[in-house]
């Protein structure tokens, strides 16, 4: 069987063609799967952050984490930079 020149370009562009198409089509549902997922998780997290927020009990955790960070993060400034505390107005 002889193939002419024509036609072994036709094959081959024709090939190239089907495989630029796969790799369109992946790469388009990679994004639509992507962007379906951040938006499902994001929603997802927020509705459960919110829940959990919405207790006096957990603002409570939060404020008291807070302080503690605070009064470590204070006792470290004093210790290590006192003239940071020199320079505060009061």
């Amino acid at each position: 069987m002889k193939i002419t020149q024509k036609v072994l370009k036709q094959i081959i562009l024709e090939e190239l063609t089907k495989t630029e198409v796969k790799e369109i089509a992946k790469e388009e549902a990679e994004k639509e799967v992507k962007a379906a997922l951040k938006k499902f998780i994001k929603d997802d997290l927020e509705k459960e952050i919110q829940k959990a927020l919405k207790g006096k009990a957990t603002k409570d955790q939060v404020a008291d984490i807070s302080k503690e960070v605070i009064k470590k993060l204070y006792k470290e400034l004093s210790f290590n930079y006192p003239y940071i505390i020199d320079r505060v107005k009061v």
